[in-house]
């Protein structure tokens, strides 16, 4: 958890303006964002392999296949 929140927190400084993140912490110092705050782990975890499957399927359709013998580059 405290990788994970390194990573976020430093994300989120480096693309979010100072009155955004102010805007982050009100909401998650509510119930629905403190909600919301601990279910984006599963929420992540959840979408990351559909994502990953699609983002496969389409670089298999852009991508040409090698022949069989053929070095890939």
């Amino acid at each position: 958890m405290s990788v994970w929140r390194r990573v976020l927190e430093t994300v989120l400084v480096e693309h979010l303006t100072i009155p955004e993140l102010a805007a982050l912490a009100r909401f998650y110092a509510t119930p629905e964002g403190a909600s919301i705050l601990r279910k984006t782990l599963a929420l992540n975890a959840a979408t990351t392999p559909a994502l990953e499957a699609e983002i496969k399927a389409w670089a298999d359709r852009v991508r040409p296949q090698a022949s069989a013998g053929e070095a890939t580059p």
